[in-house]
């Protein structure tokens, strides 16, 4: 369902739910798609949820994905989680359209719909890291040659 949002919808969408959850205004949004949010338990991915995931600067980088809302229920905040080096933020070579990293007690996953924004929200998550930390160009020209070969 989250796939079928136009990208200012999607926008909008993402923008006023973590406006609510921050109680802050004016976070720039980077990069958002539809995805859906595994964790891993006992060696197997769980599906959590689904809805939109960006990458919010808001003071702190952060990686959100933010629920669609369904009937009475309001969209709400899944995963928020400040992104840094300890994170290890990987695209899988063998399934391009999987993301994986780690999260304080344990290893979470991102199912992107489709491979082409899963690459580019992956680039765009790779060089805001990079410029925080000043080794921009790294790890973006890694995670560029994992994704194009293969594809």
């Amino acid at each position: 369902m989250a796939d079928k949002l136009t990208r200012p919808e999607a926008d909008k969408l993402l923008r006023s739910t973590w406006e609510q959850h921050s109680k802050t205004q004016g976070a720039r949004i980077l990069a958002h798609s539809p995805a859906q949010l595994y964790l891993e338990e006992n060696g197997a991915w769980s599906l959590l949820g689904a809805g939109v995931c960006g990458v919010i600067v808001d003071g702190d980088l952060r990686l959100v994905l933010v629920t669609l809302p369904r009937g009475f229920w309001p969209s709400s905040i899944l995963l928020n989680e400040k992104i840094d080096t300890d994170m290890n933020y990987r695209v899988d070579a063998s399934k391009p359209f999987f993301h994986h990293f780690q999260l304080k007690s344990k290893a979470a996953g991102l199912s992107f719909a489709r491979v082409e924004e899963c690459r580019q929200f992956a680039e765009v998550l790779q060089f805001a890291l990079e410029s925080r930390t000043g080794q921009v160009g790294a790890t973006a020209a890694t995670t560029a040659a994992t994704t194009t070969a293969a594809t």
